[in-house]
């Protein structure tokens, strides 16, 4: 996925509305396809098949959990029959709430510092997948700034292991390459 527009507004738009760029917006958890305002009947039916649904105090608020009810897998609401909320949970399992802090703080101090630092600035946000050889892969996320900043998060995939960082790059190059073309 690639966007460009002020850093506050591209976050938002690239991260949590993909509706908003011409994408359906649609979640699957658990392996079922949400999307809002489809049938709740259908999307419950469909949840209850794969997951354990548990009712919350707030009416038409279900949480949606794997069948060993070890890990919550998200939200839906529903109002008037359809789907008005859907949620996914992207972290660690809630059994490992010290790695879920630990990835919620860094995705905070990341959002927070680009927003501080680039609010009068265009970033672009592009996500990419390599494999070098069998059982050796990378996957990482860039925030390119045209100041020529960028947040680089990436996850190393071997045979000895994984590995992760997330990194602050300044790159002569893009500024002269963004000077030139603005």
């Amino acid at each position: 996925m690639r966007c460009s527009l002020p850093l506050a507004i591209a976050l938002w738009l690239c991260l949590f509305t993909p509706a908003a760029l011409g994408q359906s917006a649609t979640l699957t958890i658990g392996g079922v396809e949400i999307s809002t305002g489809m049938s709740s009947d259908k999307a419950l039916a469909g949840l209850a098949a794969c997951c354990v649904l548990k009712s919350m105090d707030t009416p038409g608020l279900w949480q949606i959990r794997d069948k060993d009810q070890h890990a919550s897998l998200g939200t839906i609401r529903v109002e008037n029959g359809i789907v008005t909320r859907a949620t996914r949970n992207w972290g660690p399992p809630m059994a490992s709430q010290e790695k879920s802090v630990e990835l919620a703080n860094a995705l905070y101090g990341l959002v927070t510092h680009l927003m501080q630092k680039h609010s009068n600035v265009s970033c672009s946000l592009d996500a990419s997948e390599m494999n070098f050889e069998p059982g050796v892969s990378q996957k990482g996320v860039d925030f390119l700034c045209d100041d020529g900043e960028m947040i680089s998060v990436i996850i190393d995939h071997s045979l000895d292991g994984d590995t992760a960082s997330v990194s602050e790059v300044l790159n002569l190059r893009w500024q002269r390459h963004f000077k030139r073309s603005h």
